[in-house]
């Protein structure tokens, strides 16, 4: 009998498993508090989940249209089309082919991507990036090519430069996140022109734009739509998240905005998938998204209470880094989203050799904590993060972990640190006496 030929994973995509799996595992074992992941402290408003048990008691519960709900798809095309009004030169975005609602916002882009690339084709992208990011591409067979951001006075900077050296003929599809994940970043309106000026240069790029956290920008600071720019929204695919909107990520409700053919095929990507996902879910959405515009809790509406929440928690949680006497973080200027990137470069000294050798670095032969293993040496990120979770009870993510192994531009002198929580998070007596002790 012949022997059984096992197909693996795509290599990168297998190097990704145990990124999220370590720093969750380590900080359950060792009782670290958890600032690694991007669960929103904040629960839904009440009104949304008033909506839902409203959808299920009308009877909302079955299969609808693939492409989602058609009282969904209205009502998105409602509230979307004025932020689409200079794309679509005032014109209303059509329900019915240029809306597609998804599981979140990560099967829109995995549906997007799987559209657009076949084998020997390449996707380009910023790096550091989103992890999932590595996944959708490397299952489509396609090849993953990077272009840097880099840090000046604080802040994130692209190379558009190196970016445009990057491209040629067989890059299909350009990805980008904006605002930011892992750096929080927001694109100004110059570095979007700038973009542009370069794709435009290459009729076969179409733009998917991750924009789940569109509606949490910073300090007064503008967001920026790609689509809207110049002749964009005709080569652009655009993906947003109920999850992130209304602070309900377990529903799984996203959706992808776009012209009819890229909407048709990406839609296709879809059906042959999930086929379906989260009716009651969409109608609670469909009858809440009007709510959130409306004053809440002090504030001129929902989303503006989430920013002052977040951002509030971010100057807490700055506030905290400072509190450390012998730890250097610094960070970095944090613009919007879920995440702050700091700098922990002048620290090495203070870590442990255990942790930068390669190896179990727990003093547990049986641990069950799935470690990544590297090759030749431990990233310094991981090094210090794995200290932290195992002897602090801290518990951060390593930012080399958005990066590509293999990338000369991979960034291992920072950390990631979630902020979508409360204010009060930040000044919790016991988190105070960690940081203050280390």
């Amino acid at each position: 009998m012949k022997q059984l030929i096992k197909r693996t994973l795509p290599r990168k995509a297998r190097d990704q498993l145990p990124i999220w799996s370590e720093f969750t595992q380590l900080s359950t074992k060792y009782n670290s508090v958890n600032l690694c992941h991007g669960t929103p402290a904040l629960d839904p408003p009440s009104f949304l989940i008033d909506n839902l048990d409203r959808a299920c008691r009308e009877g909302f519960n079955q299969y609808t249209l693939f492409s989602g709900h058609p009282l969904f798809r209205e009502k998105l095309s409602e509230f979307f089309s004025p932020i689409f009004s200079q794309g679509k030169n005032n014109q209303n975005l059509n329900p019915n082919t240029e809306i597609l609602v998804t599981n979140g916002a990560s099967e829109a882009l995995f549906c997007a991507i799987h559209h657009l690339v076949e084998k020997g084709d390449e996707v380009i992208m910023f790096e550091p990036y989103y992890t999932s990011y590595v996944s959708h591409v490397e299952f489509g067979g396609a090849q993953i090519k990077t272009a840097p951001f880099y840090l000046k006075d604080g802040k994130w900077e692209y190379d558009f430069e190196a970016l445009e050296r990057q491209i040629t003929p067989k890059t299909k599809a350009l990805m980008i996140t904006n605002p930011h994940n892992p750096t929080s970043k927001v694109f100004t309106y110059e570095e979007l022109l700038r973009l542009t000026d370069i794709v435009e240069k290459h009729p076969q790029l179409v733009v998917v734009s991750d924009d789940v956290y569109y509606f949490l920008p910073y300090d007064n600071r503008k967001y920026h739509l790609f689509a809207n720019i110049r002749e964009n929204y005709k080569r652009t695919i655009t993906i947003f998240s109920a999850g992130k909107m209304m602070n309900c990520t377990g529903w799984k409700v996203g959706w992808a905005i776009g012209p009819d053919d890229l909407i048709k095929n990406t839609c296709l990507v879809h059906e042959a998938s999930v086929f379906n996902n989260n009716v009651p879910g969409q109608i609670a959405i469909a009858k809440s998204l009007d709510q959130t515009l409306k004053p809440y809790q002090g504030h001129a509406n929902y989303y503006q209470y989430v920013q002052k929440t977040f951002q509030e928690a971010r100057d807490n949680a700055i506030n905290l880094l400072k509190m450390s006497n012998t730890v250097k973080f610094k960070p970095t200027q944090c613009e919007s989203g879920y995440f702050m990137a700091v700098d922990i470069s002048e620290n090495e000294h203070l870590i442990p050799d255990k942790y930068k050798q390669l190896g179990n670095y727990e003093n547990d032969p049986n641990t069950i904590v799935i470690q990544r293993q590297f090759k030749d040496r431990v990233h310094l990120d991981y090094a210090f993060c794995r200290w932290l979770a195992v002897e602090k009870g801290i518990s951060l993510m390593p930012l080399s972990s958005f990066c590509l192994e293999e990338s000369k531009f991979k960034l291992e002198n920072f950390i990631r640190l979630a902020i979508c929580k409360t204010p009060q998070t930040f000044t919790d007596p016991n988190l105070v006496k960690r940081f203050s002790s280390i």
